[in-house]
């Protein structure tokens, strides 16, 4: 205002800028703001063209230290890249562990993350509990597998050995450039995958082992080494997957990681005494949804080896610490809902629908910590 003007003398030299008196400022204004608008507008589209490596690349230097490690794996998911997935998400120490029963100590050689403090608190839990206090929940798809690897339902749904109306029916399903319709949202999309495959008997008992020898799934290196290494020192390991339990039995079997301290808790196909397909099991399907099912589902193994109370969770996505929801084991990990926030606030950045100046704001946004908004 006029008044303030006459007190402080820098409010008196900006508002002077802005009367008329000085129309060459106002005319050099008007004359490069579309400048800057089209040199905005034009970098904003070269990052849209340079698809998600290029927008996670933007994120990940506008982001804190602490959210890179989760930036990066969010990357390779969400890129689909083979390469950079295969080294997104590290399996941990697991397949270097000495059968005299102690945890290695860390060498300089190992990659170390930004939150050095909380890693070493848990890698010091582990240590306390040793060998013979430890439990191994995995997942399956894209965690033991290679990343670009086809996932379950993608053998189901796309296999030669299947019949062709199985493949039309789940070609929509398997389409995942457009939103799905309500009815197939969440659950209903298994349920319909799962539907298809009753109603025509496939895949029959006999095409399982044929079915997976052909699909494009490649183990994750250091994954099949991991699990021998896990049953040699008699480790309990559970492999829960939203995929096809008897899909994964045969991989596992066929790469040599499928062993006797090995179970596999996932989606099972019943075949009939003439081999066609008549159910699935369990009848509310597991899927990345349900995974808090896990405690209920393989009450009997928890039972069994609840002397075990150190708890390594290993998976590609953060839905996948759901396995331990209904558990009463000591909580040795982040905090879920800082996780779960980063994860779905580098999603919703990296997204092809939304901008960063689209008036389109998902609710997470006012839940995930300052740190991974700040920009």
């Amino acid at each position: 205002s006029r008044r303030h003007s006459t007190r402080d003398p820098m409010v008196s030299a900006a508002l002077s800028w802005l009367r008329p008196a000085r129309p060459s400022a106002t005319a050099a204004v008007m004359l490069f703001s579309p400048l800057l608008l089209l040199l905005l507008a034009r970098r904003v589209n070269a990052i849209r063209a340079g698809g998600p490596q290029q927008r996670a690349k933007l994120l990940q230097s506008r982001l804190s230290t602490a959210a890179c490690t989760e930036v990066a794996a969010a990357k390779n998911t969400i890129a689909g890249s083979k390469e950079g997935a295969a080294n997104g998400c590290a399996l941990g120490a697991a397949s270097e562990l000495p059968a005299g029963g102690a945890f290695p100590k860390a060498s300089s050689s190992v990659p170390r993350i930004p939150c050095s403090t909380t890693f070493e608190t848990k890698i010091a839990a582990l240590h306390t509990h040793g060998v013979d206090g430890l439990l191994v929940i995995t997942d399956f798809d894209l965690t033991l597998t290679r990343g670009g690897s086809l996932q379950c339902h993608d053998i189901l749904g796309k296999s030669a050995h299947v019949p062709q109306r199985v493949r039309d029916g789940f070609a929509p399903l398997l389409d995942f450039s457009k939103p799905f319709p309500p009815p197939l949202n969440g659950v209903g999309w298994w349920e319909r995958a799962h539907e298809l495959l009753v109603s025509h008997g496939a895949p029959r008992r006999e095409q399982l082992a044929a079915m997976v020898a052909e699909a494009e799934v490649h183990p994750r290196p250091g994954a099949v080494r991991m699990l021998k290494t896990l049953d040699e020192l008699q480790v309990p390991t559970l492999v829960v997957s939203a995929g096809c339990a008897d899909l994964i039995e045969t991989w596992l079997e066929r790469h040599g990681g499928l062993h006797p301290t090995t179970r596999v808790s996932s989606n099972r196909l019943l075949w009939d005494e003439e081999g066609n397909l008549k159910q699935v099991h369990p009848e509310q399907p597991i899927t990345s949804f349900t995974k808090h099912m896990t405690r209920e589902l393989n009450a009997d193994f928890f039972e069994s080896h609840s002397h075990r109370r150190a708890l390594l969770v290993i998976g590609d996505s953060c839905s996948d610490l759901k396995v331990i929801s209904h558990t009463s084991l000591p909580k040795l990990r982040s905090t879920r809902s800082t996780l779960t926030a980063a994860s779905q606030a580098v999603q919703f950045w990296l997204s092809d629908e939304l901008s960063p100046f689209s008036s389109k704001r998902p609710a997470f946004l006012g839940q995930a910590p300052r740190r991974f908004l700040r920009r």
